[in-house]
């Protein structure tokens, strides 16, 4: 029967519509619809699941390279202290008691700052053990104020005293704010540097101090 030539004719029309070879026709035409439906929606949602991976990987990052800021500010800033102690010690052969408690209690509370910050670092491991080598360091530091503390205690006749007073340091005194100062800028730049390689490559690799002795020779 022909199909083509129905023109007007109705039952025409109604017996090729109900047709075997136009039924599988229809069929096939709305498999392939609803395989084109189906993929679409499934590289829309593909897509909007991508897109909101990259977002959360560059909120994350950014978050990261903040906290690595901090930790940097934090860092530079206690051997800045040190080194404002050490120059005043090199010049006088003395230290103010009062300066020294200021700035023992500066640095205690800038490392108890900096515990927080790399309790919450996402970046790269070498960065919690370059910032627990420098805890130590200011332990270190907080011992030798102890030492001169007490020290200016002991000589004092009172409270005021002890703490208006100005005491005597030797030269291991001025040795260990000179490491120290050292160990802090040390680490500080290992992390700057790294901070900087972070911000182009998450991946990227620590630095070591052979990498930022070849940088200085560079420059």
């Amino acid at each position: 029967m022909e199909y083509s030539f129905c023109a007007t004719s109705w039952d025409c029309w109604y017996a090729w519509l109900w047709s075997s070879p136009t039924a599988a026709w229809v069929q096939a035409a709305a498999t392939i619809l609803l395989l084109v439906v189906t993929w679409s929606a499934w590289a829309h949602d593909r897509r909007r699941g991508e897109e909101a991976d990259d977002r959360e990987k560059r909120n994350r990052h950014q978050a990261d390279m903040l906290n690595l800021e901090k930790i940097i500010q934090y860092m530079a800033a206690c051997a800045h202290l040190t080194e404002q102690l050490l120059d005043e010690g090199r010049k006088y052969r003395a230290l103010s008691v009062a300066k020294v408690q200021a700035n023992q209690t500066q640095l205690r509370r800038a490392a108890d700052e900096l515990g927080w910050f790399v309790r919450h670092d996402r970046s790269h491991h070498q960065v919690t053990s370059t910032v627990m080598g420098f805890h130590v360091t200011c332990l270190q530091l907080s011992q030798a104020f102890d030492a001169v503390l007490a020290k200016s205690n002991r000589q004092a006749e009172d409270e005021i005293a002890a703490y208006t007073a100005k005491v005597s340091i030797d030269r291991q005194f001025t040795d260990n704010l000179r490491n120290a100062k050292e160990q802090m800028e040390g680490g500080s730049k290992l992390i700057a540097t790294y901070r900087r390689r972070f911000s182009d490559d998450r991946d990227a690799d620590f630095p070591t101090t052979a990498d930022l002795e070849e940088g200085s020779e560079e420059v």
